[in-house]
């Protein structure tokens, strides 16, 4: 599984966000040296490099180091998330497809994403999280 195949297409896709990234957010030096986009940042930052790793740096620990992610899981929420905030079909094209015994996610009935809380985010839009059961495939 590791490391991802990005087509040359995707690869140039990224090198857009890391540009965009690069103007508008503070510099972040573990995508710098990795030449990575950041996927996301809440209490760890998950980052998807061009070479096709999935890293994570514990926020809370000081003086934390990228880790690279192995456990098929963690790289299918990383892919799930970094293809909704990218817009890219190709993300979501590198999970696993369905087995033959597959079915729908009974969690996510095969939309990948669950609602969490009543109340609505800033952004207008409900709070939404990657399902912790079939973790961004929409099957299990």
């Amino acid at each position: 599984m590791l490391p991802l195949e990005f087509s040359d297409a995707l690869i140039q896709q990224l090198r857009g966000i890391q540009g965009e990234q690069t103007l508008v957010e503070f510099p972040d030096s573990v995508a710098a040296e990795n030449d990575a986009v950041v996927v996301c940042s809440f209490l760890t930052t998950v980052y998807l490099t061009l070479d096709g790793r999935v890293l994570e740096v514990d926020l809370l620990e000081e003086n934390a180091i990228p880790v690279v992610l192995v456990e098929p899981n963690d790289i299918w929420r990383a892919l799930t998330v970094a293809a909704r905030s990218f817009q890219s079909q190709e993300l979501l094209d590198l999970l696993p497809r369905r087995h033959e015994s597959g079915t729908d996610c009974p969690q996510c009935q095969a939309l990948r994403w669950i609602q969490f809380g009543d109340q609505k985010q800033p952004s207008d839009k409900p709070g939404t999280v990657v399902c912790p059961q079939c973790h961004g495939l929409g099957w299990v």
